[in-house]
């Protein structure tokens, strides 16, 4: 048995940094080119310097901006974290203010992969956890590897099934 994290996959995490770093981008270039185009060739040199400071600042707040959804996405991915044991699978959700789900293996009866062609080139995909105690799915959204991460949720819940036949016999 063994124990083992896993987290959503690396590859969201560079889309949303990608998405974050085009998006600064658009907006600067939104106020930057229609300044030099248009505004820039008819001023003079001293109304050029403080069209300048303007435009520094403009970068300096687009940059803090910036910062700021980069941190915020990485604590999100880095907060959201499975932990499957030998019992159990924990989730916790949250840096500083932590939430967290614990459901037992002993309540699951089957476990899916979901992956899509994406899915499969990236080596990422949802698991699906079915418990008929409670009639309901769980999902674990995502996760990188998750063929490796099956296997050992199977390998879990098998060593469990064959632990109860064991006490039940003796």
């Amino acid at each position: 048995m063994m124990n083992m994290i896993a987290h959503q996959s690396y590859v969201f995490l560079i889309i949303k940094l990608a998405a974050v770093e085009i998006l600064i981008l658009f907006l600067y270039l939104l106020i930057r080119l229609p300044k030099t185009i248009f505004v820039l060739p008819n001023l003079t040199i001293s109304e050029n310097i403080s069209l300048n400071y303007i435009t520094i600042i403009y970068f300096v707040i687009l940059s803090l901006i910036k910062l700021l959804f980069t941190v915020k996405i990485t604590l999100e991915w880095a907060g959201n974290v499975y932990e499957i044991r030998d019992d159990s699978i924990i989730h916790r959700k949250g840096i500083f203010n932590v939430k967290e789900d614990i459901y037992t293996l002993r309540s699951l009866s089957s476990v899916t992969i979901e992956q899509s062609i994406w899915g499969k080139l990236f080596n990422y995909g949802t698991i699906i956890l079915y418990s008929p105690i409670h009639k309901t799915n769980y999902y674990i959204v995502n996760v990188h590897d998750p063929k490796k991460i099956t296997d050992t949720l199977h390998d879990n819940i098998e060593d469990k099934k064959n632990s109860e036949i064991i006490r039940k016999k003796t």
